[in-house]
């Protein structure tokens, strides 16, 4: 009997180290990827990537440092407005995917190096269930002579909303890639819906789309909550 019962607790006490070893294995996330920022007058457009392809960022709040040539610091963006504004969150990030910010940058400064931490907690992509957001007919616009970039096209969502939708996209200038984004809110399932998005800061063409991406405000139940105001 005793024989039984030390063989029985050498085999928990194996499972619990086991279960220890498996937890301690578990890497960190691979930080945020910065893949380009392009600064247009007083506003400085930046890439980012997430390198990770298990785990992402939800409504996650960021600074980003901004560096000038001799290592000093011009400005730190991220760090005022309210909760949840465009100025401060990273509204998805997911596996192997890219979000744009688009900053400003005190008058007079070149900005020469970004630095960015990144505030909010990595969820499981397994368990996020965020809604697909499907982009089409997404086009540049010939270049107007004023402003920048503006990029036109279609959204459509997989789950029934409605959801505030965040459309980022990426275009290439003679000066850098610029974000130019947009809010379509009030999505359902089902609506055909258009967007148009901004660029700020006088950058002329030709414009190359380099790409568009598409979030939701907000995941229900995971991370900060947002509910938008729609009509019934």
């Amino acid at each position: 009997m005793i024989r039984k019962l030390i063989a029985i607790c050498a085999s928990v006490a194996l499972l619990l180290l086991a279960g220890c070893s498996k937890a301690e294995d578990k890497k960190p996330p691979t930080p945020v990827e910065i893949v380009s920022y392009t600064q247009i007058d007083e506003h400085l457009s930046v890439r980012l990537r997430n390198p990770n392809s298990d785990v992402g960022l939800v409504r996650s709040p960021f600074e980003l440092t901004m560096i000038d040539e001799s290592g000093g610091i011009i400005g730190v963006a991220g760090q005022g407005g309210l909760a949840g504004a465009p100025i401060n969150t990273i509204y998805q990030l997911p596996p192997k995917g890219d979000f744009g910010l688009d900053v400003d940058v005190p008058k007079g400064s070149v900005v020469k190096n970004v630095k960015l931490t990144v505030l909010g907690t990595w969820f499981d992509w397994d368990i996020v269930g965020a809604a697909k957001v499907t982009v089409s007919d997404q086009s540049v616009r010939p270049d107007p002579g004023f402003s920048g970039p503006t990029v036109t096209g279609r959204i459509a969502i997989d789950k029934p909303g409605p959801f505030n939708i965040r459309v980022i996209a990426f275009v290439k200038t003679p000066q850098g890639v610029v974000v130019s984004s947009n809010w379509v809110d009030c999505v359902k399932q089902g609506d055909d819906r258009a967007f148009e998005t901004q660029s700020f800061g006088s950058v002329r063409g030709p414009y190359e789309l380099d790409g568009v991406v598409a979030y939701q405000s907000a995941v229900p139940d995971v991370g900060p909550q947002y509910v938008p105001t729609c009509p019934a």
